[in-house]
């Protein structure tokens, strides 16, 4: 079991970037918990805050991987958090010829996660930024439909083919 105090404790210069608020992220994320997710708004840090948990998590011993459904922001998550990524469909597919598979020891960062719960039932992009920003006002982020999105996903994607 991983004392994760202890890695933030040694770890404590380069957590001295982030904010009071990005520091409970951090917390929060690096846990024993097999879930865990961090909503922001754009330009709220989530990719500085992600950084500092990859330095956390890698300094625990353990591989850190990512995906995006878009490849734009699968390619930004490696380029700003330092996170090795693709996209999840590209994730899919190692996993289907048993490559690159997660054990205890990865942990797999979801970048966009709440985009996965409206990518198959919204066909237009203004339908979908009114959706977007309708559930952002409302609060209604969670993460139960992303999770059932990604588990989901592989199912949609033989339907349109």
């Amino acid at each position: 079991m991983t004392d994760w105090c202890d890695v933030r404790r040694r770890l404590g210069i380069a957590m001295h970037r982030v904010s009071d608020e990005q520091h409970a992220a951090i917390d929060h994320v690096t846990t024993e918990a097999r879930i865990a997710a961090i909503v922001g708004r754009a330009g709220a840090g989530k990719t500085t805050t992600m950084k500092a948990a990859r330095d956390v998590w890698e300094t625990a011993g353990y591989r850190v991987v990512g995906a995006a459904l878009a490849g734009k922001a699968a390619v930004g998550l490696e380029a700003e958090a330092g996170i090795r990524s693709g996209t999840l469909a590209a994730w899919e597919l190692r996993w289907t010829k048993r490559r690159d598979l997660l054990d205890t020891k990865t942990v797999f960062v979801l970048d966009e996660a709440a985009i996965l719960q409206w990518h198959a039932m919204i066909a237009s992009a203004g339908g979908y930024l009114r959706s977007l920003t309708r559930k952002a006002e409302e609060g209604g982020f969670s993460l139960g439909p992303m999770l059932m999105a990604l588990i989901g996903s592989r199912k949609h994607e033989k339907a349109r083919a």
